[in-house]
């Protein structure tokens, strides 16, 4: 009886092994599909990557010149408060944005990059508002918004389009 264990593994092995060897043939039959070229931009993501430092660097001058302003300059009640509110509140909107956009272009993401160029537009508006309606503006803040202006609105066209190209791949797929 022994033996008879040894003969059934025996004659079990060829089966394995050509059970093996279907699978092998298999494998080697379906050849692996070429990478795609990544469709992600380089311009945008270098554009979000200057955009991540400025905001901090705006971010940062426009509160000390508010505090300067507070000091210098004669507000009316709880307007210096709302400003500085907004200031912060933009402040981590333009973070969120540029994160946005970032993981968007990089996992090249329909939605993601949609929502990009969704939070971009208000941000134009964010910057307008400290350009032309705070209650003091000083040319320094002036330059400043104009920088700001001019990335999102260069990050807008650029995510625009790049939403219409992963648009298009996700379709695709």
């Amino acid at each position: 009886m022994p033996g008879e264990e040894d003969q059934n593994v025996n004659a079990n092995q060829p089966q394995d092994n050509a059970g093996k060897n279907d699978k092998d043939k298999k494998n080697q039959q379906k050849k692996p599909k070429p990478l795609d070229k990544p469709r992600s931009s380089l311009a945008l993501q270098i554009l979000l990557y200057f955009d991540y430092f400025f905001s901090i660097f705006y971010g940062i001058v426009t509160l000390v010149l508010l505090i300067y302003k507070s000091f210098e300059l004669i507000y009316p009640s709880s307007v210096f408060e709302l400003e500085v509110t907004f200031l912060i509140l933009f402040w981590i909107w333009q973070l969120i944005k540029i994160f946005l956009g970032s993981k968007g272009n990089k996992t090249e993401t329909n939605l993601t990059t949609l929502f990009f160029v969704i939070l971009t537009i208000p941000s134009i508006f964010g910057f307008c508002f400290y350009m032309l309606l705070q209650t003091y503006v000083l040319v320094i803040e002036i330059i400043l918004n104009a920088i700001g202006i001019f990335f999102c609105v260069l990050e807008l066209i650029i995510g625009f389009v790049q939403f219409f190209i992963f648009r298009k791949i996700e379709k695709s797929d």
